[in-house]
């Protein structure tokens, strides 16, 4: 039934990641920095080594247009931010900088930032523009370096922009005078990050699931919506929702946005009959996501709902070690092999061979092929992990484009250590068919499975 909109009362302002960032980090203290300067006389030598041009490098490079706000605030600071229609119009704007106020200019990033081609362009070379680069970065950048030497280092200026690598900065603008100083922006514990989600989305929007478990809410964030754009886009889907509902959003609201999207749609179904199948290939990722998973973490969630151009869908535990550990093992990246298999086996082994679908695996069979790919081609390990010998066999990697020789070799590891995992995985799926049996059976009829459900099926099965 549709329930009326409530009023929808606008959250205060929050202040996001800055609050949850901790005032030992490096970008804290550079702020505390600016902040001491910045109460002082101007001294040119004290502001040359605190850096007149600085780049902040962040996973997230869209977040720190925030994060200079506090910055500059904190700093003591005027802010000047140049967007990326301004960004060459440089002797319009500069004339707007204060030469006796303390002053941060924020350069939003963008091509200026880079021969288009990435060649390095030394000092000495400025009066020769390469012919591949736009004239006016070109132009841009050489203003820039002639400003900050030539006026910027006179007065209490900083010029910063973001990138997520320095390599991403033209070399010209890489040296002592110029950007000479990279403060890197830290990342937050889960559950920090979390609380900045929360607060910037608006607490009394979500409901005690959401409050509850902090870690698991963070790594869904983190995970699904890792860039500030997206995070914007799921908070107005999750204000939205909150204001159609009349009420709070749960945790498996949030869940069902990072597995569907933020897309409004209309769900579909198809009759029991026809969804089983279905339910039988998200049952198989369901299981093998749970018993072959270092922490026997059961999946967030599971569905066959149709929506978009897919059947169903499984979602893992957003906080097991497979997802977000950023140095996966050998047994690691096997496990998500494994896990994107294992829909493939269930209908063989549940269906038969005969009535296994003829298209519902490809993506998940893409993926397994590019895990295994990376694990012979470009990471050295052997499909044979039984002996020393056998492990070492294959650590000649591929460096660049793979010759026929080396495409040869890897796809033929490929294809055996795909076919011995499959039966890996139906081993397991055997072992374990009674359990199998009931997820397929709730999964279609209550069509969607959270891990609540699996955690009570897994009970029913181990304490009958």
């Amino acid at each position: 039934m549709y329930k009326k909109p409530s009023p929808f009362i606008a959250c205060s302002t929050p202040r996001g990641l800055w609050d949850f960032i901790a005032e030992s980090s490096a970008i804290k203290r550079w702020t505390t920095e600016l902040a001491v300067a910045s109460t002082q006389d101007f001294c040119p030598e004290i502001w040359d080594v605190l850096g007149h041009a600085v780049l902040i490098e962040s996973d997230d490079v869209e977040s720190v247009r925030t994060l200079v706000h506090h910055i500059a605030g904190e700093g003591n600071m005027q802010l000047h931010v140049i967007d990326r229609d301004q960004i060459t119009s440089f002797k319009e704007w500069v004339k707007a900088i204060s030469t006796n106020e303390p002053t941060l200019v924020y350069l939003e990033p963008g091509l200026w930032l880079k021969n288009k081609l990435g060649d390095d362009v030394s000092s000495p070379l400025w009066a020769e523009c390469p012919t591949h680069d736009d004239d006016k970065a070109y132009g841009f950048r050489k203003e820039l370096a002639e400003f900050i030497e030539t006026q910027g280092c006179k007065q209490p200026t900083v010029f910063v922009t973001a990138v997520e690598s320095v390599s991403q900065l033209d070399s010209s603008l890489r040296r002592a005078g110029l950007f000479d100083r990279r403060v890197k922006v830290p990342e937050l514990e889960y559950e920090d990050f979390a609380r900045a989600f929360i607060q910037e989305t608006g607490a009394e929007l979500l409901d005690e699931s959401v409050h509850s478990d902090l870690k698991r809410v963070g790594c869904l964030v983190r995970i699904e919506f890792p860039d500030h754009r997206r995070r914007c886009i799921f908070q107005k889907a999750i204000k939205r929702l909150a204001w159609r509902n009349g009420g709070t959003v749960a945790y498996k609201d949030l869940v069902q946005f990072a597995a569907y999207g933020t897309a409004e749609a209309d769900d579909r179904l198809d009759p029991p009959e026809v969804r089983r199948r279905h339910a039988v290939h998200e049952a198989g990722h369901a299981l093998i996501t749970y018993l072959d998973s270092k922490g026997k973490m059961p999946p967030e969630y599971c569905s066959v709902i149709k929506r978009g151009g897919t059947h169903g869908v499984m979602v893992s535990a957003f906080e097991a070690h497979e997802r977000i550990s950023d140095d996966l093992s050998f047994q690691d990246v096997t496990h998500n092999i494994r896990v994107n298999l294992g829909g493939r086996v269930a209908e063989h082994l549940l269906l038969g061979a005969q009535d296994v679908s003829g298209r519902g695996a490809r993506g998940d069979l893409r993926t397994a092929t590019n895990l295994a790919g990376s694990l012979f081609g470009n990471w050295g390990h052997s499909e044979d992990q039984s002996s020393d010998a056998s492990a070492a066999s294959n650590l000649a990697v591929c460096i660049g484009k793979p010759s026929n020789s080396e495409y040869e070799h890897v796809e033929k590891k490929i294809r055996d250590y795909l076919q011995m995992q499959f039966g890996i995985v139906l081993e397991i799926l055997k072992e374990n068919q009674t359990l199998l049996e009931k997820i397929v059976t709730a999964l279609n009829e209550k069509t969607f499975l959270v891990k609540e459900d699996f955690i009570q099926l897994i009970k029913e099965v181990e304490h009958p």
